[in-house]
């Protein structure tokens, strides 16, 4: 997967940015406002049992490419970015992209990815029962709208939906994971 490459070359881009790894995590690119930790933090690849697990829960097919992505990482915080919003400019800090991954420790003194389970509940009530939520993300020009990406799992295509529409709308769509996780890089990486 070409994705998996963009993030391996965080090792060289980030070399004297690298934030070294905290418990469950790779820390990449130093932020000078804390938080968030650092500009991408990526999961330490999801353990196989785990893994297993995860598949057996799941109702439908899990996608082969999913789980390539899984035994690289157990999901990915990227391009975070700190917003303010209100009449106050509140700042608060976000993870334009997400991978959602599985929580290995509940204990909350770990940074932690979304838990993919958990995520894949909150969905428009039209949403094909065959789409998985794996991840969500922002457009750099809009810090407000949510994008949930969900795979379809017969065809393995991805599409984007507004998070805080009650209908499933598709925004945009890809004919792989690799295909929109790349896009999606490449739309954010220009920006943050």
């Amino acid at each position: 997967m070409k994705f998996i490459k963009i993030i391996n070359s965080f090792r060289d881009e980030y070399k004297s940015e690298f934030c070294g790894r905290q418990d469950s995590a790779l820390l990449y690119g130093k932020y000078e406002v804390q938080p968030p930790l650092a500009k991408h933090i990526v999961y330490l690849p999801m353990p196989e049992e785990v893994m297993q697990n995860m598949i057996s829960s799941y109702k439908g097919n899990f996608p082969n490419e999913l789980l390539t992505l899984y035994r690289t990482m157990n999901g990915a915080d990227l391009y975070w970015m700190v917003h303010s919003i209100g009449k106050n400019k509140i700042r608060i800090p976000r993870s334009c992209l997400s991978i959602y991954g599985v929580p290995l420790t509940y204990d909350r003194k770990h940074i932690e990815p979304y838990n993919i389970c958990i995520e894949d509940l909150n969905r428009p009530e039209e949403t094909p029962n065959n789409w998985l939520k794996f991840g969500s993300y922002y457009r750099p020009e809009d810090l407000t709208n949510r994008l949930d990406l969900y795979v379809d799992t017969c065809k393995n295509t991805v599409y984007s939906v507004e998070n805080e529409n009650m209908n499933c709308i598709v925004v945009d769509s890809w004919d792989s994971i690799d295909h929109c996780l790349c896009g999606i890089n490449e739309l954010l990486k220009g920006k943050n």
